[in-house]
């Protein structure tokens, strides 16, 4: 049994793949098992991890015989997972070598289920840019919704499992690991370096994934669901603040990816999330933190408009430049 368990999904990424394992090979933190699944790669993927395997008795490989995608690859790794401790790597990053030990440090010295990282972002980002998560206020939302910067303690996953067949899966299994936990750690001076290069890697979103857009939907009642449990009620507002950003957000992949013909079925559908189930929230929305990051990409004048508005003309205000976004 091992300290820590390291979980790979792993599809078509010969050209990154050693890079990835020779950082989880040469971890200062010894007592630590990687378990890699390929996902039916059709490039030399398992060839490497059997490389490894080789000379590591610390790597293990779990093959699917057909492609299923990385919840179900983290699900399999999950059930085989020996470890206290549980981390999850996409296979087209790198980490320090000091990660595991910096973040199981962070756990022992707080007694805290989470640990979460520094993370350098390399690719559309500029390398070695390096994100700060806020440590002054512990949310559900502290430190984004990826699984990989993170170590959870293995009984606080319990049968937990990730969202199979969903694309965004990450939102709905650590905000609420985070909901659990209620005590999360920040580990400082090591870094997980994210690549976003790689067209090949599980969570690149193309023209030929407008399910994404109903993934997202799919994700926010998930969390929805678990607020109504009594033991999380606590994060009611949490959850709708959130659901409310990514109900906006699909109006951004819309735009994105899908055709206008394909766009108009789900106008109606936002415009009714938006105006019955979130109007309360909308109305606050200007002090919302992530009100900037919804339109960055878009006119800066629209911010300002909106900023300086009365409160009762913003939800037609949303309504139609929503319906703009999708249309364009």
């Amino acid at each position: 049994m091992a300290k820590i368990s390291i979980i790979v999904p792993i599809y078509n990424t010969e050209d990154y793949l050693r890079r990835c394992l020779n950082s989880l090979k040469n971890q200062t933190e010894k007592d630590i098992e990687f378990i890699l699944i390929d996902d039916a790669s059709n490039d030399n993927s398992l060839e490497i991890m059997e490389d490894y395997q080789k000379k590591d008795p610390r790597f293990k490989i779990i093959t699917n015989s057909k492609n299923q995608g990385v919840s179900i690859a983290r699900n399999k790794g999950i059930e085989q997972a020996t470890g206290q401790y549980i981390g999850f790597v996409d296979s087209d990053d790198y980490l320090d070598l000091d990660y595991y030990e910096k973040l199981l440090e962070a756990i022992n010295q707080k007694k805290a289920p989470i640990s979460i990282s520094e993370t350098a972002l390399l690719g559309s980002f500029e390398a070695g840019e390096v994100v700060d998560f806020e440590k002054d206020k512990i949310t559900i939302t502290l430190g984004g919704a990826y699984c990989w910067q993170r170590l959870f303690e293995r009984d606080l996953i319990g049968t937990e499992r990730f969202i199979e067949h969903c694309r965004f899966e990450d939102i709905a299994f650590t905000f609420f690991m985070q909901m659990k936990a209620q005590r999360i750690i920040i580990g400082r001076n090591t870094k997980y370096h994210y690549c976003r290069d790689n067209q090949n890697c599980f969570n690149y979103i193309n023209k030929e994934t407008p399910q994404s857009v109903l993934d997202l939907f799919k994700i926010t009642n998930y969390l929805k669901e678990k607020v109504e449990l009594p033991e999380y009620a606590i994060y009611e507002n949490q959850v709708k603040d959130i659901n409310l950003s990514y109900t906006l957000m699909v109006s951004d992949l819309l735009d994105s990816f899908l055709p206008p013909e394909e766009c108009s079925p789900l106008v109606n559908h936002l415009d009714a999330l938006i105006a019955k189930k979130y109007k309360k929230e909308l109305m606050n929305y200007h002090i919302y933190s992530d009100f900037d990051t919804l339109f960055k990409y878009r006119d800066k004048k629209m911010q300002k408009e909106y900023l300086t508005m009365e409160e009762k003309e913003c939800e037609d205000y949303f309504k139609t430049k929503i319906k703009a976004m999708i249309k364009k």
